[in-house]
C-alpha cells in the first residue's frame, strides 16, 4: 500500500486550518506544515492534529514550499493550501488512485472549485498530487510556479482525475484585494523583462494571466487588448487565451463577437470554460438546453452541469426536473449544503469570468430558494 504525505504552507490561518486539517486527516499517514511565522493560534491548532511542523519563518513563498517536498518521505503528496478542504466523499477515491496509478504516471491533477459567493464557483484543474521524486520541484517563476515542467522534462505524465478540493480564499474578507495587487505588480515586472528573457509560451500565457488581473478591475480595454495580442501568437495555450476573451466579451455583453471563435479546433476550451454553455443560452435556448443534457452524459461528474441544466428545465417550465438534477449536484458537491459558499464574497477577484455556473443565474442561492431547496443548506 503506497503512503501520502500531505503537505501545508501556513502563516497566521487559525481561521481556516482547522477545516482543512479535518478533511484530510483520515487520509494523511504524515501531514507536513511549513509556518511561515505564524503569530495567532495557529501553531496550537497544529499541535492537536499531531502535524510535523517546520519553520519557515521569513522564507519566500516558493523557498518555502521546497522545504516542505524535502521533508515529504512518503510515496505520493499531496500538497493544499489552509483555506482548501478535500471533498470527503473523495478521500476513498484518492487513497485507490495513489495505489492504482500506473508507474509511468507522476502526477495528477485535481479539480479546484474557487468559490466565488452566491452559491457561485469556477472549476479549474490544479496540479497537486505528485509522486515524491526528488527530481519534481517548483520552477523558477514570480507567479504560478509550477511542478509540471521538472515532471514532463523528466519524462514523467501527469494525468487529470476528479478528485476535488473546495477553496474558499474569496469568501473570506480581506485577503482577496492584497493578492490581486501582488500578482498584477509581479506579472507586469516579469513581463517588463522581454520576451527574449522568459520562455516564448510562458510569456504569452503570463499575458493572459495579467488580462484577467484587469478583467478583475473591470479594465476590460486593457484585458482585450492583451488577450487579441496573444491569441495572434502559436503558443501552446493559444485556445486557453481564445475561451479567456470569450469570457471577456460574455460579461461585457459582447455575444456577437463569440462565434468567430466557435471553431472544432477551440471547441474542447469553449466547453471546459463554459463558454458554449453561455453562448447557447444566448443564442437559442432549447439548444442549451439540449447541450447540457449531452454534457451531463458526456461527463456526469462535473457538478456544474446539473445546476446549469436545473435552470433551463425550470425556464422551460420542468420544475420537478429541476428540483432532482439541483438534489443530485448536493448529492455530489458536499459543499453545496454549506452556508459559507453563499456569501457575497470579496472583489475583485479573477474567478467571476470564469464561472461554471451561467451567467443568467446569478444568485445560486436564490435559485435554490425557488425550488424550495433551501433547507438543505446549514
Amino acid at each position: 500500500m503506497k503512503k501520502l504525505s500531505v503537505c501545508i504552507l501556513v502563516k497566521n490561518e487559525e481561521r481556516t486550518i482547522k477545516d482543512c486539517l479535518d478533511s484530510i486527516k483520515d487520509v494523511a499517514d504524515e501531514i507536513l506544515v511549513v509556518d511561515n511565522g505564524s503569530t495567532d493560534a495557529t501553531i496550537q491548532i497544529l499541535r492537536t492534529y499531531n502535524c510535523k511542523i517546520i519553520d519557515g519563518s521569513g522564507l519566500l513563498l516558493d523557498d518555502a514550499r521546497k522545504l516542505y517536498i524535502k521533508k515529504a518521505i512518503y510515496d505520493w503528496i499531496l500538497i493544499i493550501d489552509a483555506d482548501e478542504r478535500l471533498e470527503k466523499s473523495h478521500q476513498e477515491e484518492l487513497r485507490k488512485i495513489i495505489n492504482r496509478t500506473n508507474e509511468n504516471v507522476w502526477g495528477i491533477e485535481l479539480q479546484s472549485y474557487q468559490y466565488t459567493g452566491l452559491g457561485n464557483w469556477s472549476e479549474i484543474t490544479a496540479l497537486r498530487l505528485v509522486r515524491n521524486k526528488k527530481c519534481i520541484k517548483y520552477n523558477k517563476s514570480a507567479i504560478h510556479a509550477s511542478l509540471s515542467p521538472s515532471i514532463l522534462d523528466n519524462g514523467g505524465d501527469i494525468i487529470v482525475s476528479d478528485i476535488t478540493l473546495h477553496h474558499i480564499d474569496i469568501l473570506l474578507p480581506e485577503r482577496t484585494q492584497g493578492k490581486r495587487k501582488r500578482y498584477k505588480e509581479l506579472l507586469k515586472q516579469t513581463l517588463s523583462n522581454g520576451e527574449m528573457d522568459i520562455d516564448y509560451n510562458m510569456y504569452y500565457l503570463y499575458k493572459c494571466f495579467l488580462a484577467l488581473e484587469y478583467v478583475a478591475e473591470a479594465n476590460y480595454y486593457k484585458a482585450e487588448k492583451l488577450y487579441l495580442e496573444a491569441i495572434n501568437q502559436p503558443f501552446r495555450f493559444q485556445n486557453f487565451a481564445i475561451a479567456l476573451l470569450c469570457q471577456l466579451y460574455i460579461i461585457t455583453n459582447q455575444y456577437n463577437k463569440i462565434g468567430d471563435y466557435v471553431k472544432e479546433e477551440y471547441m474542447d476550451e469553449l466547453i471546459i470554460t463554459n463558454v458554449l454553455g453561455n453562448y447557447y443560452v444566448y443564442l437559442d435556448f432549447l439548444k442549451a438546453l439540449e447541450y447540457y443534457k449531452e454534457q451531463i452524459e458526456i461527463n456526469p461528474r462535473k457538478v456544474s452541469n446539473y445546476i446549469n441544466l436545473a435552470f433551463l428545465e425550470y425556464k422551460n417550465g420542468n420544475v420537478s426536473e429541476a428540483i432532482n438534477l439541483v438534489e443530485i449536484a448536493f448529492s455530489m458537491n458536499s459543499y453545496l449544503a454549506k452556508k459559507v459558499i453563499y456569501l457575497s464574497g470579496e472583489k475583485p477577484n479573477i474567478y467571476d469570468v470564469q464561472n461554471s455556473i451561467l451567467f443568467s443565474i446569478g444568485n445560486v442561492y436564490s435559485f435554490i430558494e425557488l425550488l424550495g431547496l433551501d433547507d438543505k443548506i446549514i
